[in-house]
């Protein structure tokens, strides 16, 4: 199984339940579709999470530039005081990865003021927040197996966002594990 292969067996326990994880995190496919043909017009996107899922949103805004030619950034959420509060204008989609734990209030808080700057706000949340446009709960896990957890769901986004938008030349829009 790829997520075997992925993980390794000896990094981060049972590659069965991680497995499982990402099964369960791919179940999101539909929703994510959904988000996507909802924003495939839209040419700035933006990728904010704390701490360490900070590398979750960079992947994710790269995944993005890479099959989509959308520009894309990701970005610390503690920084966005400096300047990239400016840059949100209405209908302006926003990642926010908010991981459980230590900062997912600062978090949320962030994403609250950027939705009410009009930003369109997609979470990839391990726990619900009250107040946000849409989100997509991923399963609870530990801190090594999340940020793992919570890229599949960007990937999705950046691959929906690609066939949307036509720039799926390898695939013809299918989806990897269906036939052309």
């Amino acid at each position: 199984m790829i997520a075997d292969a992925v993980i390794g067996r000896d990094t981060l326990g049972d590659p069965k339940k991680v497995s499982a994880l990402v099964r369960q995190t791919l179940e999101s496919k539909e929703a994510i579709h959904k988000v996507a043909k909802e924003l495939s017009d839209r040419t700035d996107f933006y990728f904010v999470a704390r701490g360490s899922h900070y590398a979750v949103a960079q992947e994710g805004a790269l995944k993005l530039k890479e099959l989509s030619y959308i520009h894309a950034e990701g970005m610390p959420a503690s920084e966005l005081k400096h300047g990239t509060l400016a840059l949100i204008e209405k209908g302006t989609p926003v990642v926010v990865i908010a991981h459980s734990g230590e900062g997912f209030n600062s978090t949320i808080s962030n994403a609250m003021e950027l939705q009410a700057r009009g930003a369109e706000i997609i979470g990839i949340l391990r726990q619900g927040a009250s107040g946000l446009q849409a989100h997509d709960r991923i399963p609870a896990a530990g801190d090594s197996v999340a940020p793992i957890l919570e890229v599949i769901p960007l990937q999705m986004l950046a691959y929906f966002m690609a066939t949307e938008r036509k720039n799926d030349r390898t695939t013809r829009g299918t989806w990897p594990s269906q036939s052309p």
